[in-house]
């Protein structure tokens, strides 16, 4: 199934549609962050809203890398894993 060019096709529509939905969340998610944090939270941690898009932008990030890794591991091609944690 990982060989075929119907994977290549259906693997780059699940990349392209997980990033669009993420970013716009977490474009919604930053812009609404002060919200969020006020009704979710007590006063003392008001000021946590600067750390919202670092953290949304963080979570895209590793959700990108999940799904790009499990793809590696079907493959049982491990050895790029290597290569990533040297540089």
């Amino acid at each position: 199934m990982f060989h075929s060019p119907q994977f290549n096709n259906f693997f780059n529509k699940t990349m392209r549609l997980l990033f669009i939905i993420m970013v716009l969340g977490c474009c919604l998610m930053t812009i609404f962050s002060r919200t969020i944090i006020e009704i979710f939270s007590s006063n003392e941690y008001y000021d946590a809203w600067r750390y919202l898009p670092v953290l949304t932008l963080a979570a895209i990030f590793q959700n990108l890398a999940s799904l790009i890794g499990s793809v590696f591991m079907a493959e049982k091609k491990s050895v790029y894993f290597f290569f990533f944690y040297i540089i």
